[in-house]
């Protein structure tokens, strides 16, 4: 990478993008080059205007990369695809383009142990090309898969392990609220829930990350998603849920050892108006190891700094696929 702070392009600018944009923008370590999306609501924007900060006023919102011209970028942060399939697609062209990436794609965490061939392609395909492929967040990312992994490096032995994250979504972003179905019928969550677009993306592969780094072998189940039911009307602001019409999600997963014992429990509720928010981790060892969150982490404001980091990490990484 050449000398002077690197030279960043954005891809994505929903909520999360936007504030990962508008840091950079704001940061003397980092130039933003470029911030490309191609919603029609959003191509030619004045990136100022959208994000509300001068700084970036001028420049425009691009439809696709070939849009840069001459633009020279040394590292894309990839915030466009939370699923591997169409992430992948988005990573073969960046890495093309001798591209460091770091992506917030939640299943990125587990690409390794789930498709095997085609990150293993795509590993070697950024070894030659000299660039990173790096995936970061918070959940997936850290919370309830780097962060475990690492406490449980000080046990001399582990028996098991609890990651437990309870987030109350009236203080998080309205298109977390939608994610995880506030408002809406029980009917109309079956429905979602087959469709496989209610919830949170990415609990099983933080397990299944987490289950390649432990000193425990564990077969990893499949998830399990609930709805979390309003017991009464919620009225807050704009925001109105009828008893009885679903509030949030209530998803787990575990790993069981050969004997069928449980090794591992992710449980993940996240709901309006939830009591009790908070992030705990419980490691069963020699020695025993209990963390606890009061509140939680802000997943928001944690996704950009961990975005931010992993950044200022890229220039430093070894060619290749990485976490």
């Amino acid at each position: 990478m050449p000398p002077g702070p690197p030279r960043v392009v954005t891809l994505g600018l929903g909520p999360i993008g936007r504030a990962v944009t508008r840091e950079i923008v704001g940061a003397s370590d980092l130039k933003l080059v470029a911030a490309v999306d191609p919603a029609p609501n959003l191509v030619g924007r004045d990136l100022g205007d959208l994000l509300r900060d001068e700084r970036a006023a001028g420049m425009r919102v691009l439809p696709h990369l070939d849009a840069l011209g001459r633009r020279k970028a040394d590292v894309a942060v990839h915030m466009a695809a939370s699923r591997f399939g169409p992430a992948l697609a988005h990573l073969k062209d960046l890495v093309q383009r001798r591209l460091s990436v770091v992506s917030t794609c939640e299943e990125l965490i587990a690409a390794p142990y789930r498709w095997r061939r085609e990150t293993a392609a795509l590993d070697r395909a950024a070894r030659e090309a000299g660039v990173s492929i790096l995936a970061t967040g918070i959940n997936p990312g850290f919370l309830m898969d780097l962060l475990p992994a690492a406490l449980t490096n000080v046990c001399v032995d582990v028996t098991s392990v609890r990651v437990t994250r309870h987030v109350d979504t009236s203080k998080r972003r309205a298109a977390l609220q939608a994610k995880t179905g506030a408002g809406i019928s029980l009917a109309e969550f079956r429905r979602r829930s087959r469709e496989g677009t209610v919830g949170h993306v990415g609990l099983r592969d933080s397990l299944i990350f987490l289950m390649n780094h432990l000193p425990i072998e564990g077969e990893v189940g499949e998830e399990t998603l609930r709805p979390i039911v309003a017991a009464r009307r919620i009225r807050r602001g704009r925001t109105n849920i009828e008893k009885g019409h679903v509030a949030g999600v209530h998803q787990v997963v575990r790993a069981h050892d050969a004997s069928g014992r449980s090794v591992a429990v992710f449980d993940l509720r996240m709901a309006y108006g939830l009591k009790n928010a908070h992030d705990e981790i419980v490691v069963r060892g020699d020695p025993p190891i209990r963390s606890r969150f009061e509140g939680g982490i802000s997943g928001d404001r944690a996704t950009v700094g961990a975005v931010l980091s992993t950044i200022r990490f890229a220039s430093d990484a070894p060619p290749g696929f990485g976490t």
